[in-house]
């Protein structure tokens, strides 16, 4: 009733029939606290007591004092966990785009590297080798057949 209401609730004489596990473990009196924070319960402490009427009105100031603080701390967890969460997702998403960039990168390297090569090929000529058997025998024979006066053929 605590959590649907916001509000503290004083049971002085708990009956077997409105709360059975309580009256079976020998409790005879509740106080149900709301642990409200920003307008919003997050939950509810219950304090209980073997003997009747244990909670007087008196510290009802000082019970509420302790459900906030416990509110409080709740809600830093609860906070705490949300932001650990985002932080491991804003870790997953660096790693991921570093990837990507490291990617991009590589492909701009091999790309850079590729229209380099393909320019020295367009550029170039095809490559023969300057001296083939037939010229050099030829060259020889030229050389032993040249006579003064005989034009070379």
């Amino acid at each position: 009733m605590a959590f649907r209401t916001g509000q503290p609730m004083n049971v002085a004489e708990v009956e077997s029939t409105a709360d059975p596990r309580a009256s079976a473990d020998g409790l005879k009196s509740l106080y149900h606290l709301p642990l409200s924070s920003r307008e919003r319960v997050l939950g509810v402490l219950t304090l209980a007591s073997a003997a009747e009427n244990a909670f007087a009105e008196g510290d009802a100031a000082f019970l509420a004092q302790v459900a906030n603080q416990i509110a409080l701390a709740v809600e830093n967890a609860i906070a705490y966990g949300e932001i650990a969460s985002l932080k491991d997702k804003l870790a997953q998403e660096v790693i991921y785009l570093q990837d990507e960039i490291r990617t991009e990168l590589k492909f701009e390297e091999s790309s850079a590297i590729a229209t380099l090569l393909d320019t020295c090929l367009r550029n170039s000529k095809p490559w023969r080798p300057r001296f083939h058997c037939a010229h050099l025998r030829r060259d020889r024979h030229r050389q032993r057949t040249h006579r003064p006066g005989n034009p070379q053929t």
